[in-house]
């Protein structure tokens, strides 16, 4: 239930302008992705011309939210196949699933330093804070954390609890995580990733609720969905001037963009031709193409890989 609540109304989201065609460049890398058929949600990858479909995971509980390793080995997730969501990590392959954190909490949205020795994402973990007098405990809904690459030494980087904080995204250089901070608004944010330090308003010029951020290669941008209307649109942040680009596309829902691993295209999710299938566009917008098929129901794509 946690993970639907805070995953609903995200498959409403970018919405981009161009033309539909294909294109003559080869992409790179592979995609990872959640992919349901008969009510279950597991990961998969598969090429980015839509071939090599391969599932990675078979359990009854929901798995999604992958993200490769920098290297592309390693693909961290999150389940509920032990109750409460989880993160895990498993080889590119598929083999040796392993949960990194605890199942009395709910933790999601895993995402990689660019180093690859540590993972950020959101939990409900509860956590101690300095009162007069003493400690207070806090349980305020999600925040984000990090902690080694193995599960190990976990620490608390944002924490309030009048707000929640969902989605990071490492910026490439390892100073900043973006991410989306809940209060009666929802707005991209960046902050260092270290506990309780300055967060900056990102996207307060854009309308609409924003979601899922991602950073691209070379850290000039963010790209990311705003949602008003019951509809959401693809917006690109240029990080430096903080002026935004707009691209939609009328009566569709887009939604989570991430960045091919050289940063000249983007997959995304839409139901534009229907069922929520995976799509990949230019950076810039145009020559969108249907990746996926098929008529199962993808979401959360993940471009790295070898």
């Amino acid at each position: 239930m946690i993970r639907r609540l805070m995953l609903a109304g995200l498959t409403a989201g970018l919405i981009l302008a161009g033309c539909s065609g294909v294109g003559t460049r080869q992409p790179t890398g592979r995609l990872a992705f959640e992919r349901k058929e008969n009510d279950n949600s597991d990961v998969y990858v598969m090429n980015p011309d839509g071939t090599g479909l391969t599932r990675l995971t078979d359990d009854p509980g929901w798995d999604g939210t992958p993200a490769w390793s920098p290297d592309g080995t390693q693909i961290a997730f999150s389940s509920e196949r032990l109750g409460s969501p989880v993160i895990m990590l498993m080889n590119a392959d598929g083999s040796d699933q392993r949960a990194l954190t605890d199942a009395s909490y709910a933790s999601l949205m895993p995402t990689w330093s660019p180093d690859g020795t540590q993972i950020a994402f959101a939990s409900t973990r509860t956590y101690e804070v300095q009162q007069q007098g003493g400690h207070q405990e806090v349980d305020g809904g999600f925040e984000l954390w990090i902690m080694n690459a193995d599960g190990s030494d976990q620490q608390r980087i944002t924490g309030n609890p009048e707000d929640q904080s969902l989605y990071p995204s490492w910026s490439p250089d390892g100073k900043q995580l973006a991410f989306v901070e809940v209060t009666d608004k929802l707005r991209i944010m960046a902050q260092e990733p270290v506990q309780d330090a300055q967060a900056t308003n990102l996207t307060d010029s854009v309308e609409g609720r924003h979601f899922t951020p991602a950073w691209s290669p070379d850290g000039r941008k963010i790209a990311f969905m705003s949602q008003q209307n019951n509809l959401a649109d693809l917006w690109m942040l240029d990080v430096k001037s903080g002026e935004t680009t707009h691209f939609s596309q009328p009566n569709s829902d887009d939604s989570e963009p991430a960045w091919s691993p050289d940063g000249k295209e983007l997959v995304f999710m839409s139901n534009r031709d229907g069922p929520q299938s995976l799509y990949i566009m230019d950076a810039d917008g145009q020559n969108v193409r249907r990746v996926t098929t098929d008529g199962a129901e993808y979401a959360h794509p993940a471009w790295g890989g070898k």
